[in-house]
């Protein structure tokens, strides 16, 4: 006898953090057991170099009839890796987990529910909050005691967390309750071809970099599939790490990336109300970013980053402006400083002028003795 299809599939494309790993798929796989056959998880290690293939064996055999993993001899690496644990799923819907993302009590019930509820629906968006890792999963509190407050929730509509559930007419919806816009891959349960060809376009296109895997996949979603229908559920189920392992890049992936997302939803209709609101919110976050991303040559998307064009999109708000209260006395002490001036001359002077002025001695400092 054939088993039975599964209605979602939760996959975890896994690299390092084994410790991590157990602690947040004991959690799912619990819920997953309490659903049976409804529910498969689906485990690639991306040729982890610590103990992460132990883990899953452990695991394995704890729940032999809930969880299949794959260990990879290569490092696929990011887009690859997302696309292999798609194609051993078998779910009508499938829910992208990092090996660090957190359930709440009743999460995969509440989205099986949904699902079944809401047949007509291609996706699930679901809100989150964030938390702090501790040094070990030993130190994590119990994930029902984790804060959904200000601070660590981060899903908004119109500035105010909004707890309550809805179906959506299609996602374009969602930028309203989500400045991130659908980036955030723990939020989505999406059907299994639209992820995977979400995805698939990601891996092929040149634009998206592979540590902002992201907004590649978010969009296809905005030009492919903006107008499916879904539901939304606004309870902060996913409990998400703040430990980012590509944060060094996030600030200037996250300048080169959001304006274009915007647009996109522009351009195929999001209310102009809420995308002015979410672009002024992204003002207030990336005013820090900024200086950060220009002053430092060797920082990823530096030379992708043009302040002109950043103006030429932004100058009709106030915020942009505030920020530049904040910008300017930063890279006015940059640009005076020997580490701006030092490689600008030596860019634009002729090497004999150049290497005259680098040779010239300060004059010694006056003292009692040698005057």
């Amino acid at each position: 006898m054939s088993t039975p299809k599964p209605l979602l599939s939760i996959c975890v494309p896994s690299h390092k953090k084994a410790a991590w790993l157990e602690a947040s798929l004991r959690i799912t796989l619990e819920q997953v057991k309490a659903l049976g056959p409804l529910v498969e998880v689906v485990v690639s290690d991306d040729a982890s170099p610590d103990n992460s293939l132990e883990v899953l064996a452990r695991l394995k055999a704890e729940y032999p009839d809930y969880i299949r993993y794959y260990p990879q001899e290569k490092n696929l690496k990011n887009n690859k890796n997302y696309l292999f644990t798609l194609d051993q799923s078998h779910g009508d819907f499938v829910w992208l987990l990092g090996n660090d993302d957190f359930l709440r009590p009743g999460a995969v019930q509440k989205v099986v529910e949904t699902l079944q509820a809401n047949p007509e629906i291609d996706f699930v968006y679901m809100s989150y909050s964030f938390f702090r890792p501790p040094a070990t999963p030993a130190e994590m509190p119990k994930i029902e005691d984790l804060p959904i407050d200000d601070e660590t929730m981060a899903p908004c509509f119109y500035g105010k967390h909004n707890f309550t559930e809805k179906p959506l007419k299609w996602l374009g919806e969602i930028p309203a309750y989500d400045a991130l816009c659908f980036t955030p891959m723990y939020a989505g349960i999406v059907r299994h071809k639209l992820w995977r060809d979400a995805f698939a376009f990601n891996a092929a296109s040149g634009f998206f970099h592979k540590l902002d895997s992201s907004f590649g996949y978010a969009a296809y979603l905005a030009k492919n599939a903006l107008h499916k229908p879904g539901y939304y559920i606004g309870y902060p189920y996913v409990a998400a790490s703040r430990d980012i392992t590509w944060g060094a890049f996030a600030a200037s992936a996250c300048l080169r990336n959001m304006p274009v997302m915007y647009d996109i939803l522009e351009t195929e209709g999001v209310q102009k109300n809420v995308l002015r609101f979410i672009r002024d919110d992204y003002l207030k976050l990336i005013r820090t970013s900024i200086p950060y991303v220009l002053q430092y040559r060797s920082l990823y998307y530096h030379d992708e980053f043009s302040f002109w064009e950043h103006t030429r999109r932004f100058w009709s708000y106030p915020q942009y402006w505030k920020n530049l209260k904040y910008i300017i006395p930063r890279m006015t002490a940059y640009w005076m400083s020997p580490n701006y001036l030092g490689p600008l001359l030596k860019r634009t002077l002729p090497a004999p002028l150049y290497n005259a002025l680098k040779g010239l001695k300060k004059k010694p400092a006056c003292h009692e003795n040698n005057c």
